[in-house]
Formats: C-alpha cells, structure tokens, sequence
C-alpha cells in the first residue's frame, strides 16, 4: 500500500468511527436502554463486516496487480506463460529477477571492457560505425594515423573522416568484406583499409574499420623494386659491352694489334666495373644488416690516416694537395672496417670530381662530446636540388659521368648506412663550381 493508499483508508476509517459515535448518540438519546443496546450491536456488526469486506477487496486488488506484474516481467523475460511464476512468494520472485538483471549487466559491463581493451591493445587502427555511418568508438591508434588531436578523439561527431573511409564503412554495412588501400594525401601516408560487417542475429548493424599503416613497407617495396631495376640495368651494361667487344674480336678484330689493344683495354675497364658493382652490392647488404657490425674502443685517427694514405698514388695522378688534419686523437666505440669503408667512398669521391692541381681536406675534430670528420674538396660540387637524393641507393646526378668515371651509384648510400649504424649523421654542404664538404659526426 502506497501512502496515498494509506492516507485514503484512514480518512474513510475516521469517517466510519464518527457516523458509529453519532448514531450511538442517536440511539441512546432517542431509545429505550435494550432497544439502544440492541441498535449498537446491529451497527457495530455492520461495521466490523464493512471493514473486513474492505481488506477482502483491498488484497484481492493487491494480488492482482501482483500478479500483472509478474506477469509482465516474465514476457520481458521471454516466457509466455506467466502461470509458472512463483505467486505465493513475490518477494523471492522479484529477487530472483534482480539477480537476472544484475548478472547480465556485469556480463554486458566485461564485454563493454573487454571490447575496450581490444581496442586499446591491438597494432591497427580500429574504427566502429553504427548503421547511420556514424563513428561509434575509435582507438588511440587510429587518431595517431588519421591525426586526430586527443580533444576532437571524444567528440566523434566533429571527426571528419577521408571519402576512402567512408566509402570502406558504407560497403561494408551492406554485408560485404572490402580491402582497399589508401593514400592520405594531407600527412602523407599509405594505408591498407579492411572493413568488416558488424551483425547480430543475422543483421548487420554497424561496421568495423581497420587501418593499418604501410607507409614504411611502401617506401621500402619501392626501394626493393628500384635496387633491383638499377642492378639489372647496371649489370646489363658492361655484360652487354664485353660481349659485343668479344664478338667484334673473334670476328676478326684482334688482328689489328691497334684495335686488339683498345678492345682489351674497355673489356678491362668494363670488367672491372661489375666487380666493382659486386663488391659494394655485398658491401652495403653486410652493412645494413646491424648483427654483423663488430664495435671496438678504438683511436679514430689511425684509421683515418691509413685511408689518407692509401689514396695518395691517386691524388698525385691528378696532382691534387691532399691532406690531413687531426686535433684530437679521441676513441669511440666503431667497427674499423665499416668506418673505413665510409673514408674510402668519400675520398674515392672526392678524388674522382676534383680537377687536377686541385685541394682535398680531411680533418678530425671534437666538439661538445662529439666526433666529427670533414671530408673538404674543391671539386665540381653539387646542386641544392640534388643535395637531399645523394644518399639514395644508385642515384647519380649525372650518370654519364658517374659510369665515365667508374661509380656505381652505391658509394654515398653505403657511407649514410655505416655512419647510422654508429649512431651518427653525415651530412654535405656544396656549391657548383665551389667543391663539397662532407662530415661525418660520431657520438665520442
């Protein structure tokens, strides 16, 4: 009984009591003493039937709408029939229904977590759209390759998602599997996109939007494709001038003492080029792969002045000035060979596209705890435009002078290869016309 309830059957109590006190007035007022005794038992016994009728009434309308209830909870609960329903104990009937619901709930609360944590913890980018193409949830991931701010990630309303996105939502809230790649032009990344229908019972109520991030595995298939492209054309080259000079001398040339010498000559000069090509295509491929590099505590000196000196007899060709500074005998953990790799091709370099009487400057300096090493020429130089490329595998500003000259492409890669395996960055400052400084910095 409610308090309305309540308050409604004592008023109508009241009321009864004082209609029995007046009548009793009455009687005893106007009647004999056993005529008035007789009339107050009379209205007493219709009082007492009132009343009881009253409560009869009462509970049989308390059991119904007990029994409605019941009733309704078990359709909610799916059963149809409400007479299995424990009538006699309403208590423990709504009991039982409480730790129903409770129990559901904490299975829809692990499954909301889990869900969650899915989502925090795995390596792609996850977006959830509802089936208005409205995005529902999204993980810290998928902010970090789209570049949503963490403020706009929580207001997934003002997200505003590439057409490619939505295009992968929308096929796949029609049920099907879709894979499509996509270029994000605005920070400049590839992206593999994969949507996936989100149904239940049947139907599809949402999709699920993966992304994952190839801009590194992009970058290094075209890598891949362009080193093999430059071998086979590199290779082809000199395999192709050593066959033609070979046929034009078994057909007749070589006994033109003349033409035989200059024949023998190029085929030397083309051999030597493929295993020159041979060599720094082993070299860079043991370079770039870190297990094989042997770190040693040594003086950085020496070894840079036996790469001085085995260059001498080519500088002197030319009748250039080399020559080698060093201001501190500092030690650094580096692997000699490798190190010494990188001296070679820059000084190769800087011998090859150095006039003649012209200079090459090698120092070695210290400078706030780091190691750096100037590679200095006053050769042809090289243009700002191409200055950002030079380090790519087989890029030559100018190829006819690049293969004139002997270079196969891959000397400077393999010298930003080693450097980077020790930490360290090199760097190139040059002017055309002006010479090249190269400098190789090295943690001490």
């Amino acid at each position: 009984m409610n308090l309305k309830q309540k308050k409604t059957f004592s008023l109508h109590l009241i009321f009864l009591i004082l209609t029995i006190l007046s009548l009793n007035l009455f009687l005893f007022t106007y009647l004999s003493g056993q005529q008035a005794m007789i009339a107050f038992i009379l209205v007493l016994g219709s009082f007492f039937f009132f009343a009881k009728t009253s409560q009869v009434l009462y509970e049989r309308n308390q059991n119904k709408l007990l029994k409605d209830v019941q009733k309704s909870v078990a359709e909610i609960n799916g059963k149809a029939d409400a007479s299995n329903t424990n009538h006699n104990n309403p208590v423990s009937f709504i009991l039982d229904r409480f730790k129903d619901v409770n129990k559901n709930s904490r299975e829809l609360s692990w499954q909301i977590n889990f869900l969650q944590q899915a989502f925090r913890i795995t390596k792609f980018g996850l977006i959830l759209f509802d089936e208005k193409l409205q995005i529902i949830m999204l993980n810290d991931l998928a902010a970090k390759i789209l570049d949503i701010k963490p403020g706009a990630k929580n207001n997934t309303s003002q997200i505003n998602l590439t057409p490619q996105i939505k295009e992968i939502a929308k096929v796949a809230l029609s049920g099907k599997k879709v894979k499509e790649k996509i270029e994000l032009t605005y920070n400049m990344r590839s992206l593999e996109g994969r949507g996936l229908p989100v149904s239940i019972n049947g139907k599809t109520i949402g999709s699920l939007i993966s992304l994952q991030d190839t801009t590194k595995i992009d970058a290094l298939a075209d890598v891949k494709k362009d080193f093999i492209a430059n071998v086979s054309h590199d290779l082809r080259t000199p395999i192709a001038s050593i066959k033609s000079l070979t046929e034009a001398l078994l057909a007749g040339a070589k006994d033109n003492q003349e033409t035989l010498d200059s024949f023998l000559n190029e085929l030397d000069k083309q051999s030597e080029r493929l295993s020159n090509l041979a060599r720094d295509i082993l070299d860079l491929s043991k370079i770039e792969n870190k297990g094989s590099l042997a770190l040693k505590k040594l003086a950085i000196a020496p070894l840079l002045e036996q790469s001085v000196n085995s260059f001498e007899r080519e500088a002197q060709k030319k009748h250039l000035k080399l020559t080698l500074s060093v201001k501190d005998n500092t030690q650094a953990k580096v692997d000699p060979e490798q190190l010494m790799k990188a001296f070679h091709n820059l000084l190769d370099n800087s011998i090859k596209y150095t006039p003649e009487n012209g200079k090459i400057s090698v120092s070695l300096t210290r400078n706030n705890g780091s190691i750096n090493i100037s590679f200095k020429d006053t050769g042809i130089g090289i243009a700002q435009k191409e200055q950002m490329r030079i380090f790519e595998r087989f890029y030559r500003i100018s190829k006819s002078r690049s293969i004139k000259s002997g270079g196969t492409g891959l000397g400077l890669s393999i010298v930003k290869h080693v450097v980077e395996n020790h930490s360290g960055k090199v760097g190139v400052k040059s002017h055309l016309n002006e010479g090249s400084e190269f400098t190789i910095t090295l943690p001490a």
